[in-house]
């Protein structure tokens, strides 16, 4: 490693000699001179110094004066006196100022080597100060973040001790347990708070995971203001650096509301009951063969006065031989069935049968359900004569979809044509997290509903002005993200509701909190950001470290260590290729390559690439040709886009062609019309891509059935493709299976600006 030497002093003679001896000793120390303090402290302002050597007494300003000066600025450059007048009491001055060593000059120099020694200690010591102080940094900044998201995290994170006693809670969880503060229960047992029916099983749970187990637990709170909540925790031991459990680790989430629901779809599931034992049509519930429920209505249509009279028997008992067309009643029964089924309802006439053998016409609804994961076919049948019977069908169908619309974990919001709302699922409401008064929502109108959530919003203004713009458009469809203030993010989807006759109805809208998903995306940017420096770093290390051993060889290596070293080389350069694609392509899924785009010489770009080719074919032992035009205009374009692009190109064309092939590289322009572009291709003669093949070797990961013995990332020619297409080009292929395959990009000509 070279080493800016600096030296300090007014004697001429003195420092030339310095110097000479130096650069005589150690070649790798790059020295410089000035003969002032004064000089040295501008000579730092622009340059980078590794280590100072400097006399004492100087005109204007001494050594010690200049040492003062240094560290009293902060730099903490190594600083080594070498002076003639020195004595004991100056050297204790000097160390104690700060200086990392003190020499006299020495008639001869005798000690020039512990001189030389001295310097590079100073300096490794100052490397690994500076390390240790960078790593003790980022340790705190490391604590300080995890302790950032602990404080931020939503749900409960919480230690507790064998004996129940709380140890630490963040904040949501204070506030789950309605605590002013963390001072308020520290060091107290939670068992208080928890409901006693469910007390012993969390003092269970915690035995587990003391014995090293895990578990989860839903139980109910009573905070300390009075506040009863539902909670489920997720437990799991703490252990220390000597693999002891010290604490139970708990995530605690509140599910109250996920309670509350389950409640309100048990009373759901009393009044279908109820409804459901109280229609005015008969409701049947079948499996493939036999009636599993019905209701009494439907018993008594057909004739029994018990529904258990009818349970259990075949639907085929019910109808005659024949239907009124001719039909065969068992046939038509098992192929309505076997449609319903399959997704599709079925709604029909029929003639059925009494319990006295009489027939009687009715009209047949079939839909299937499913109930516990099993399908079922419910069927709905009406006596044609009691037409009054609609109303309480279609009431029916209403209960089906709003209990569908409450089921789903999106808002959803249903304004008609004027913008008046006509529905919405609770989700809608809770999604958003705020209250909205009831005299709000008693107005239906979309426009004072919108006023509530405004304040809520980062950006109100885009948000109403997105949403005039589609109930001025009634046809369009659409879909963004809105951002909150509190850091959270909507999908936001609306469609307009069209009849079949084209009619504008209205339109819907959905929200989604992606919050968490924005979330793992920005854990995979910083996944990106370790393969950019963590992983390449260290790769780029071993590849140069590689190189330079294979350079310097002078014939004393052995040939098993250069092999070594030569696999090193080109496994550390097929590795640093791969990371390369990866950190591409997620710049690809992560909302495109975005290329800086300049004036480019292409027959530049071509022709650096073509010093990457060369190489690549002479390892393989192929022939390289190339047929560039000589008058390529200048194209307006990302250099290292396009250069990327044809090296795939070129390390496709090598990876596919045999030995004692030939690639060729070739580029021109086609200009005076109104598509002008520039032509790049990268032709071979190698195995060739089967024709049921073509269309997907631009898909990402794809790999050829000729690629089995192909290293790569399986990115590389979809890396071309988005480059193209981030440039407003495209990619061509023309390849025939044994004769070789030529891949080109086309590139527009637009306009330079400016």
């Amino acid at each position: 490693m070279d080493l800016n030497v600096l030296i300090v002093d007014d004697e001429p003679v003195f420092s030339d000699l310095m110097k000479l001896r130096l650069r005589k000793e150690s070649p790798h120390f790059s020295i410089s001179v000035v003969d002032s303090g004064m000089k040295c402290l501008e000579h730092l302002k622009s340059n980078h110094v590794d280590c100072i050597l400097s006399d004492f007494q100087m005109p204007g300003m001494d050594g010690m004066e200049l040492l003062k000066t240094l560290r009293s600025q902060g730099n903490t450059v190594p600083f080594i006196f070498i002076t003639a007048q020195g004595n004991e009491a100056v050297a204790r001055d000097a160390f104690k100022n700060g200086a990392y060593d003190y020499f006299t000059k020495d008639i001869g120099f005798a000690h020039f080597t512990r001189i030389i020694n001295s310097v590079e200690q100073a300096v490794a010591k100052r490397t690994s100060d500076t390390e240790r102080r960078r790593s003790d940094e980022a340790l705190r900044a490391s604590q300080k973040y995890l302790q950032t998201i602990i404080d931020t995290e939503p749900e409960c994170v919480k230690l507790i001790a064998a004996d129940g006693t709380l140890l630490m809670m963040n904040r949501a969880g204070l506030e789950m347990i309605d605590a002013d503060s963390l001072d308020q229960v520290k060091g107290k047992s939670v068992y208080g708070l928890i409901v006693p029916e469910y007390r012993e099983a969390f003092k269970a749970l915690g035995d587990k995971v003391f014995q090293g187990g895990s578990g989860t637990l839903e139980f109910e709170i009573v905070g300390f203001k009075g506040t009863h909540r539902w909670l489920e925790t997720h437990a799991v031991p703490l252990r220390n650096e000597r693999d002891q459990i010290t604490a139970l680790l708990g995530i605690t989430r509140d599910i109250t509301e996920r309670k509350q629901a389950e409640e309100a779809l048990r009373d759901s599931e009393k009044r279908f009951h109820a409804i459901f034992e109280s229609a005015e049509d008969g409701i049947f519930l079948v499996n493939e063969s036999a009636f599993v429920d019905c209701n009494l209505k439907g018993a008594m249509m057909y004739g029994y006065k018990d529904k258990n009279e009818i349970l259990g028997r075949s639907y085929l008992e019910f109808s005659p031989q024949l239907q009124p067309d001719g039909k065969n009643s068992e046939e038509e029964n098992r192929r309505m069935v076997a449609l319903v089924f399959s997704g599709e309802p079925q709604n029909f006439y029929w003639q059925s049968l009494r319990r006295d053998g009489s027939p009687f016409d009715v009209e047949v609804s079939l839909n299937c359900l499913y109930l516990k994961g099993n399908p079922y076919i419910q069927a709905i049948v009406r006596d044609i004569a009691a037409r009054k019977q609609a109303e309480e069908e279609l009431k029916y169908k209403n209960m089906l979809l709003t209990a569908q619309q409450e089921a789903t974990v999106d808002g959803i919001l249903v304004v008609d044509a004027n913008g008046k709302i006509i529905s919405y699922n609770r989700r809608f409401l809770e999604i958003w997290g705020i209250p909205v008064p009831q005299e709000v929502l008693d107005t239906r109108s979309d426009e004072i509903a919108i006023q509530v959530v405004l304040p809520y919003l980062k950006n109100p203004e885009e948000f109403i002005e997105r949403v005039n713009y589609l109930y001025e458009h009634p046809t369009d469809t659409s879909k963004d993200e809105i951002q909150l203030k509190d850091g959270r993010t909507f999908d936001r989807y609306t469609a307009p509701m069209r009849g079949a006759d084209g009619m504008y109805y209205g339109r819907v809208w959905y929200l989604r909190d992606v919050t968490e998903r924005k979330n793992l995306e920005s854990q995979k940017e910083h996944l990106l950001e370790i393969l950019r420096h963590d992983m390449k770093t260290p790769l780029s290390v071993i590849m140069g470290n590689a190189e330079l051993a294979l350079m310097e060889n002078d014939g004393s290596l052995s040939e098993d260590i250069v092999n070594t070293l030569q696999s090193i080389h080109a496994s550390s350069k097929v590795l640093s290729k791969l990371l390369d694609d990866q950190v591409v392509m997620f710049n690809i899924e992560s909302g495109g390559l975005n290329p800086c785009k300049e004036k480019v010489d292409v027959g530049e770009v071509l022709t650096e690439a073509s010093l990457c080719i060369v190489n690549l074919a002479r390892n393989k032992g192929l022939t390289f040709d190339q047929n560039i035009a000589t008058d390529l205009p200048p194209l307006f374009a990302d250099r290292l886009h396009v250069l990327r692009a044809v090296t795939n190109l070129a390390q496709n064309a090598v990876n596919y062609t045999p030995a004692g092939g030939r690639i060729m590289l070739s580029a021109w322009s086609e200009t005076g019309g109104e598509d002008e572009h520039i032509h790049i291709s990268v032709s071979d003669d190698g195995t060739g891509i089967p024709a049921d093949e073509q269309e997907k070797v631009f898909e990402k990961y794809h790999r050829s059935a000729n690629a089995k013995n192909v290293k790569g990332s399986g990115l590389g020619l979809a890396i071309v493709k988005a480059v193209a297409e981030a440039h407003g080009g495209r990619v061509e292929l023309q390849s025939e299976a044994g004769k070789g395959s030529t891949f080109s990009i086309v590139l527009p000509l637009t306009p330079m600006p400016g």
